[in-house]
């Protein structure tokens, strides 16, 4: 008897030291893909701030203009645009060439582009129907000359999905890891389940079954970080099963994303 206590117990020893391990690869996995996510955001701030300098030079419409919106498009696969907003808010110049339709269309009664009027700063909006017609985000940088007039700004829409899925395929690679990104306001930004992407954590009917991920989805709504477990359904099937989750934010001109990491209990 004393063997076989002896034995459960060291059995129940290794089965936490694996359970550790794979906490703290999963936390590595995580840190690695933030750090990823904030170089890109920071490879966007750095385009729009270079985007900006050249506007103040060339105005906010012509050909001179056009030409620095395409070298801001290109500098990000996730764009769907770049335009020149005017201080009252209307699109001006907008690249590429076709998108042309929405040059002229007013965006003034958009949150984003409302903050950034107001108070002249950059913002990036939260995942909303664009008037291009795709779900996108919107990052608004305001123009401001040496004499400290403001003259307008300009904008790059993107794609979330597009901008992440190659830095979570790469990091959960050849792991039992998968990876979400939900905005505070529920709207998922990324998932490996694409048709996911857009869903409202909170709203959707998919996830209503399942109140221990609504509850973990309040949790990390109100978070920046933190971990716990839910029950969803395993990816590309219909089985249940439990899932332990690890998540972090990310945030560029204080829009925040949550990035959560989990694998399935047990595997």
């Amino acid at each position: 008897m004393h063997k076989v206590q002896k034995m459960t117990a060291l059995i129940s020893f290794a089965l936490l030291l694996v359970g550790c391990s794979l906490q703290t690869k999963m936390s590595s996995t995580l840190d690695r893909t933030t750090t990823e996510v904030l170089d890109r955001f920071a490879d966007i701030d750095r385009s729009l701030s270079g985007a900006a300098a050249k506007l103040l030079q060339t105005g906010l419409s012509g050909p001179e203009a056009a030409a620095a919106l395409n070298t801001l498009c290109s500098t990000s696969s996730s764009c769907v645009d770049c335009a020149t907003i005017s201080k009252a808010g209307s699109i001006i110049e907008v690249q590429p060439e076709q998108y042309k339709t929405v040059a002229g269309k007013t965006i003034a009664d958009q949150p984003q582009v409302q903050t950034m009027l107001k108070r002249h700063i950059p913002v990036m909006s939260p995942m909303f129907r664009s008037v291009e017609n795709v779900n996108a985000v919107d990052v608004e940088y305001p123009l401001i000359d040496a004499q400290g007039e403001f003259l307008g700004a300009v904008s790059m829409l993107f794609k979330p999905d597009t901008l992440l899925r190659p830095i979570i395929e790469k990091a959960v690679k050849g792991t039992d890891f998968n990876i979400w990104v939900v905005s505070p306001d529920g709207t998922m930004l990324y998932d490996r389940m694409s048709d996911h992407i857009g869903l409202n954590l909170f709203t959707a009917e998919l996830y209503q079954p399942f109140p221990s991920l609504l509850k973990i989805g309040r949790q990390i709504a109100a978070e920046p970080e933190g971990r716990g477990s839910y029950s969803f359904y395993k990816p590309e099937t219909k089985e249940r099963v439990t899932k332990e989750a690890i998540w972090s934010t990310v945030s560029l001109y204080n829009t925040a994303w949550r990035v959560v990491i989990y694998r399935i209990a047990g595997q």
